[in-house]
């Protein structure tokens, strides 16, 4: 048995204890990261409070931390390979690029698929390794009743990363290795307590590590075309004018705040229309959705299972029931009756498909055509 096993790395508690837990399996262990974000760049994203805290306490991709864990505290070799250029041309231009259609990307859903997970593989490909491990709160599981390899949720619910792993494949879901699926994220940081390990209390980086919620529009400002600046109009569902605001590009379907308008009730972003300029608003009850696509299907063929079918739009959101109407392999599209109405349905988003509500059967990029 081949009991070489490549674990990536970020300089956080979750990858060094994942980094641990192998070895203490008796895995010959080899530590990576794959450097996609140098945060001590001055770009065009500015400074963060993640930016603006000493290295040693971000938890972000670092690579100074991953090598001394690797080489001083683990005991265990270190390798580096830069994909800076990989995440800007797979990541931060399509994030970029989506927004300025009127879309909601996930950023961190294409990161794992296309570059952190893949370039993972690749290296340890390179280095004759099969098995590959990460500290993502997630499982692998094997259905019989679709034949592959499926990501699940992971025993903590706060913590659990199962969505972001969505468009992964089921021939990679077969090489990798979660250590911490069974685990809470207190009961990680304990180990790594125990383990004398020094991010055991390491802060944690809840948002796309290159912008902010809150910076996005600062963000997109530089790329957004003079004709889309200015004063957008603020319309209501039948088209009649109920307001202005500066700018509408970043705006996303189901937003309430940022909209640099004064009204007697609540308001939400219903739709963004950049080649008229205008955001439609209506109420809360108007954002329902009963019908959806998903587009670019990730998964294996989703209709006619005999199991219980729901879809989560976002990582913490409650799953909701629904079933397949439709499924067009050729263009790798399914369409979706949602069994309860959902608000937060927005194109670009990535829809996941899950068997049981625990398991996931693939997933797709939302739209409504």
């Amino acid at each position: 048995m081949n009991n070489k096993v490549l674990v990536g790395m970020s300089g956080g508690v979750d990858s060094a204890v994942a980094a641990l837990r192998m070895k203490q399996a008796g895995y010959d262990v080899t530590g990576a990261i794959i450097e996609i974000w140098d945060p001590e760049e001055q770009t065009e994203c500015g400074t963060s409070a993640e930016t603006a805290r000493p290295w040693s306490e971000r938890g972000c991709c670092h690579v100074p931390m991953v090598r001394y864990l690797c080489e001083e505290i683990l005991s265990i070799p270190f390798v580096m390979v830069d994909r800076r250029d990989a995440f800007r041309t797979k990541v931060m231009d399509p994030f970029r690029d989506e927004y300025l259609k009127a879309q909601t990307p996930n950023p961190c859903v294409t990161c794992n698929a296309q570059v952190k997970i893949r370039e993972l593989m690749a290296l340890a490909d390179s280095l004759k390794i099969e098995k590959v491990a990460t500290g993502h709160y997630a499982r692998k599981v094997y259905s019989p009743l679709t034949g592959s390899f499926h990501v699940a949720k992971g025993k903590d619910p706060k913590k659990d990363q199962s969505y972001f792993l969505a468009k992964l494949q089921s021939a990679e879901i077969s090489r990798l290795e979660w250590p911490l699926s069974d685990l809470t994220k207190e009961e990680v940081r304990e180990i790594a307590r125990e383990a004398g390990l020094p991010v055991s209390e390491m802060v944690e980086n809840m948002e796309a590590c290159f912008v902010s919620e809150k910076k996005l529009k600062s963000y997109l400002e530089k790329w957004i075309p003079l004709e889309m600046k200015g004063q957008w109009e603020d319309v209501g569902q039948g088209g009649e004018k109920v307001g202005s605001m500066e700018g509408g590009l970043g705006l996303t379907r189901g937003q309430r705040r940022g909209m640099g308008t004064g009204f007697g009730e609540r308001v939400y972003v219903l739709e963004i229309l950049p080649e008229k300029k205008q955001v439609v608003l209506g109420s809360k009850e108007s954002l329902d959705v009963t019908q959806c696509v998903l587009e670019d299907w990730s998964g294996p063929a989703p209709d006619h299972l005999e199991a219980s079918l729901s879809v989560v739009f976002r990582s913490s959101m409650k799953p909701v029931p629904c079933h397949v109407s439709w499924y067009s392999p050729d263009r790798k599209k399914v369409g979706l009756s949602l069994l309860e109405p959902s608000p937060w349905v927005s194109p670009g988003q990535v829809g996941a498909i899950l068997l049981d509500k625990e398991i996931i059967l693939g997933a797709g990029t939302l739209s409504f055509s």
